[in-house]
Parts: structure tokens; sequence; C-alpha cells
């Protein structure tokens, strides 16, 4: 009897925290939280912002320009032949219409994503001030803000900010759903996680990991159907992609290398903001204290264990399945940087022992400790711009112009079509395309040792994007393709000189073929 009492006092103990805790999420923000949400959102768009249209493309943000800035029928046709491609169709679908309303330069497309974190802010605090304690929540808004993963892909013309604002959002109706007793919630929710999984397919994993969470609390029937029914509904709906991104030799994954240890410290790094060893066990104590936190309140309160799992399964699972099947990119995961700034929230909350003073001082000293990081870093290091001037400054309406792979000739079409020189061409000799053709994957690349234009040019300028490190699949790092043609070059040119600014030993290159051999 004793014990039965004790367990009624500890089950009342319980639901009153949660209780608590749940009216203090639900109340309207005070002011001091408006005026720290916006300086979130400043945080994220000012230093974003800043220079934003100075680096050059690298080779993806370019084929978005190739998806998106064409017409409405080019990109359903992109989408429909590249299952790559198609696991963001939602962001090339918005990025169409801001193209449309905002033009093609750098700063244009770019903002897209800029907007998408900035905006990403509101319904992180949201949120977080669900999730975790207050402490906790204001540590891990300022963690996330200036997170170096976050800010250098707010930069970036690609889909994984939108996937991030999107995913987050998922979170906050799933956790409104879950507190709420309207089936309305629970529809929005699987809108918006649908939404989150068609802006990127990595944000299944994120879904499933709320599913998980909820589920390990065994929740009461009523709340149990609607959570099967939405899941349902997802997997209905959501389907599609994984049949068709892993499918089939034109996946978009294909290139991926086998899982291996560089891969793994570079996601380490990506998260951490920093790839020094001393550094990242600096920021690994508060994630540590964080998952343990985690791990042992999962039962204190009704709220399901999200912040845990939202970090542990999209990392681990992606990381097991990539033991079978490569998937694992780091910047994929960039839809798990939210609860890993949760996780770091509530360890350095801890830390502090929820004072104020010295959470903030040692808040203030993780960040500074990577947040540096953020001005060095760099999504692709592929300067196409200079690439570009540089051919076009020196190269002959009669010269061939020699793009590989055929799906880099979007980058250097890009430049290519507002270059002095360069524009009054059609186009490179190959891959035999315009400046202004859409993306496209169905070039192969071994067409490239088959054009005449190369036995007959004097002249032959050979751009090359080879993309270096153990993320990409040998058969791509080392091209028997490419291998061939430089063969096929050296035997027919006398003279071959690397043009600056490129390198041999740098991502994308160009290499000038002149004075052919006597036959």
């Amino acid at each position: 009897m004793k014990a039965v009492n004790e367990h009624a006092a500890s089950l009342s103990q319980v639901q009153t925290r949660a209780e608590v805790r749940t009216a203090a999420s639900q109340r309207s923000w005070s002011s001091t939280e408006r005026i720290w949400v916006a300086a979130l959102v400043a945080a994220v768009a000012l230093p974003g912002a800043w220079q934003l249209s100075r680096p050059s493309f690298w080779n993806d943000e370019a084929a978005t320009w190739a998806i998106s800035g064409h017409s409405f029928g080019d990109l359903l046709h992109v989408l429909s032949t590249s299952g790559g491609d198609r696991g963001a169709a939602l962001y090339y679908c918005i990025a169409f219409a801001w193209i449309r309303t905002f033009g093609t330069s750098e700063f244009a497309i770019r903002s897209l994503s800029l907007l998408a974190a900035s905006v990403t802010m509101v319904p992180f605090h949201a949120c977080a001030r669900r999730l975790v304690a207050p402490p906790a929540a204001w540590a891990a808004g300022a963690v996330f803000a200036t997170s170096a993963f976050l800010l250098t892909y707010a930069r970036d013309a690609r889909t994984y900010a939108l996937a991030v604002l999107f995913v987050v959002l998922a979170v906050w109706t799933f956790l409104r759903a879950v507190e709420s007793t309207s089936v309305r919630d629970w529809w929005i929710f699987t809108v918006l996680a649908t939404l989150a999984i068609y802006a990127h397919w990595f944000s299944a994993l994120v879904v499933l990991a709320l599913f998980v969470a909820l589920f390990g609390t065994r929740p009461i029937a009523q709340l149990r159907r609607r959570a099967l029914t939405s899941a349902l509904a997802l997997v209905v709906i959501t389907l599609p992609i994984a049949t068709l991104v892993l499918a089939g030799a034109n996946s978009g994954v294909d290139w991926i290398a086998p899982l291996n240890a560089d891969e793994l410290r570079a996601t380490v790094s990506q998260f951490m903001g920093t790839a020094s060893p001393a550094l990242q066990v600096v920021v690994a104590a508060p994630l540590v204290i964080g998952l343990i936190a985690s791990w042992n309140g999962r039962h204190a309160s009704s709220t399901p264990p999200i912040v845990l799992t939202w970090f542990a399964l999209p990392v681990g699972l992606t990381i097991l399945i990539s033991t079978v099947k490569p998937l694992l990119v780091p910047r994929y995961l960039i839809i798990a940087l939210p609860a890993f700034a949760l996780l770091i929230g509530v360890g350095l909350s801890r830390l502090a022992q929820g004072r104020r003073l010295p959470l903030a001082a040692i808040t203030l000293a993780l960040i500074l400790l990577s947040y540096g990081n953020f001005w060095n870093s760099s999504t692709g290091n592929e300067n196409w711009r200079a690439i570009v001037a540089s051919v076009g400054q020196h190269a002959n309406r009669a010269d061939t112009i020699v793009v590989f792979p055929s799906t880099a000739v979007s980058a250097f079409s890009y430049y290519a079509r507002h270059d002095p020189t360069l524009r009054h061409r059609f186009g490179p000799s190959w891959p035999p395309t315009r400046w202004d053709t859409p993306f496209t994957r169905s070039i192969p690349n071994a067409t490239v040792l088959r054009p005449a234009s190369l036995a007959d040019s004097r002249v032959v300028w050979l751009v090359v994007r080879a993309p270096h490190g153990r993320t990409v699949t040998r058969s791509v790092r080392d091209s028997p393709v490419l291998a061939a043609l430089r063969k096929q070059l050296g035997q027919h040119f006398a003279k071959a000189a690397i043009i600056p600014p490129g390198r041999a030993t740098d991502t994308v290159f160009v290499v000038r073929y002149s004075q052919p051999t006597q036959p």
C-alpha cells in the first residue's frame, strides 16, 4: 500500500511539473522574449547578408539557377527525370517563383535561403520554450543563431535552409497537436511535415523521430489513433520520394562514397562549428551533458522526448544505413541541427546550474570559440566566376571549349552568358548546349571522347570540375572518361598549360591545349 501511495505521489509530481511547463509554454510571449527573438533573427540575417553576392556560385548553386531559372515546363522536366533533384522538389518550385520576382543574380537567388534561415528563429524559440526550461531555451537560441553550420547554408542557393525552416515548423505543430484535442492540429502538422520532406527528403528522418518519441511514451488511445492516422497519411503522400530518389542509376545519390572515417569527422566538424579536435572536445562537453539529461528526463514530462530523438535518430540512422547504402553527406544532416542546439542549451544550463550570469558567460565563450569559423567556411570552394573570366579573356572564337563533366556546364554557363567575349558564342563546344540551356543529366560524359571538333581545333580549353575528398566515389574522383580525354588531348597537342586562377589540385581548373602535333 505504501509503495502504491509513493508511486501515485510520484506520478502526481510528474503531472504537476508537466502542467507547469505546458502552461508556461502556452503563455503569450513577453516583450523580453519578442526582443530576444528579433535579436536572433538579426544575428542570422546581418552576417548572412554581408557581401552575399561576393563568393562565386559553386556547381550546385548554379544548378539551382539552371533548374528553376527557366520555364515552368523545363522545371517539371528536370523533376520528372532526375531522382536526386526530385528529392528537393519543393525548394525548386519556390525558387522558381522567387527568381521570377527578384531575378537571377547571386544575391537574389541566395536571399531565399537567407530569409528562410532568419525566419526559422521564430518557430525555433516557440519549440524551445515548450521542450526545455527557459534558461536552456535562451542558450539554445544563441547557439543555433550563431552556428557556422546554419550560417554557411543560409548563404547558399540550395534547399538546406528552407528544409530546416519546414522541419522546425513541423516540430512546432507536432507539439501543438500532441497537447491539443483538435484533429485540425494533426492535419496542420501533416501538411507541414509533407512540405518538409518535399523540401529535402532527409527531413523524413526528423518526422520519424517525432513519432518514435511520441509512441515511446505510450500515449492514450485517442492520441495514438490520431498520430497513426497522420503517420499513414505521410507514408502515402511521401513514399514516392524514397522510391524515386534511391532507385535507379539516376538517383542523385550514386556519387556518394561508402562510409568512411573522413566523412564522420567532417560531420562532427559541421555540427561543432570547428575542425579543431581541442575545440570539439569543449563543445562536446555540454552536448554529452544535454544528451544524458534528456535521456534521464524522458519520462519526467508529458511532452515526448523529442529533443533526444530529433538529434540521435537522423544522425544514427543515416550512419547505420550508410554501412549498406552510402548516404552520409554532412550537409544533409542539417535538419538535426536545431536539436543539437537544444541539447547544447540544456548542457550549458546544467553547467551553469540555472544561474543567468554564468550561463550567459559560458554560452558567449562557446559561441566565440566556433563563430569565427563561419567566416572561413565555404560550401563549394569553386570560383567559376574567375574561371569564366580567364577563359573569356584569352580564348578566340575558333577555340574549342570543353566543360567536364556535362553537369558542370550550368556553372560555367551562368557566368559565360554575361561575359563580354563568351556571350557571343552559341555555347560551349561540349556539351553541345546553349548558355541558357536548362539543367539536364541526360548527356553521357563518354560522348566527350567523340566530337570531331577536338581533332580539328588548334586550341582546346578543358574546364574540369573534379571533386576531391572521400565524400564522392572513386569513379567520380578518378573519372576514367576524364583520364581518356586528357590522354587523347595529350596525343593531339604538344603543349598543355594550367591557366590561372586554377591549379591542378583545385576542385575546378582549366587546361589550355595548343600546338597540334603533326599527323
